[in-house]
């Protein structure tokens, strides 16, 4: 998607360059999921921090 867009509810930002985003949809998650996405974004709900490597962060989903 366009960089200058809204992300949807539900979706994180995995990659990017300078004019675009990657996107990734969160929804139904098993437990124990992990996610690497970019890091200034907010930490979707049942989501932790577990590990971060230059400007990503990992996720995991716990519920």
């Amino acid at each position: 998607m366009r960089n200058n867009q809204i992300v949807p509810q539900g979706w994180v930002i995995t990659d990017s360059t300078t004019d675009k985003f990657e996107i990734t949809s969160i929804q139904r998650a098993p437990k124990g999921a992990k996610l690497w996405i970019r890091y200034n974004q907010q930490i979707p709900a049942g989501w932790v921090v577990t590990d971060r490597f230059n400007t990503q962060i990992q996720i995991t989903f716990i519920g």
